[in-house]
């Protein structure tokens, strides 16, 4: 099983629009996935890691990456409901079947890269909103924008997490 506690490195999911926002996660299963304030220090709710995950898709084992948050009891892990629709969280465990893995893809100049489904290889996070406000869904959407580019930050060593 992989490793989903305090020994990970945690960083903050960063729209490349808007400010001082990043991606927060629902504690609950089913919980739509939104962009917050970001809060100093970063609330648990705001720290993600990553762990290496595979999903089927059309008989075909795919790997990637899945973004897991450990606010809640059981590590919660951003996943797809299908194009055009919101990001949920739900139960993070390898191999699940959950369809919570995907592709990181540079855009551009890195650090900014676009979280790209597996599927299709043409849909990728997106921020319904468009203008990076906080409150606004994360979702998957097809095309690119600059509401679908983002940047993982790791918070500064003198900000403890929570």
């Amino acid at each position: 099983m992989p490793q989903t506690g305090s020994g990970d490195q945690t960083f903050l999911i960063v729209p490349s629009v808007g400010t001082n926002v990043c991606i927060t996660a629902g504690t609950s299963s089913g919980d739509t996935v939104t962009l917050q304030t970001i809060q100093n220090p970063p609330s648990s709710t705001q720290l993600w890691s990553a762990s290496f995950q595979t999903n089927e898709e059309n008989g075909v084992t795919v790997a990637g990456f899945a973004f897991i948050n450990s606010a809640s009891t059981t590590p919660m892990s951003i996943t797809s409901q299908g194009t055009n629709q919101p990001l949920v969280m739900q139960s993070f465990s390898f191999d699940s079947g959950d369809q919570d893995a995907w592709y990181i893809v540079g855009s551009g100049t890195l650090p900014a890269v676009q979280f790209v489904w597996p599927g299709d290889n043409t849909s990728n996070w997106n921020d319904f909103g468009g203008q990076g406000n906080p409150g606004d869904t994360v979702g998957l959407w097809t095309g690119v924008g600059s509401n679908s580019i983002w940047q993982l930050v790791v918070p500064s060593p003198s900000t403890p997490n929570p």
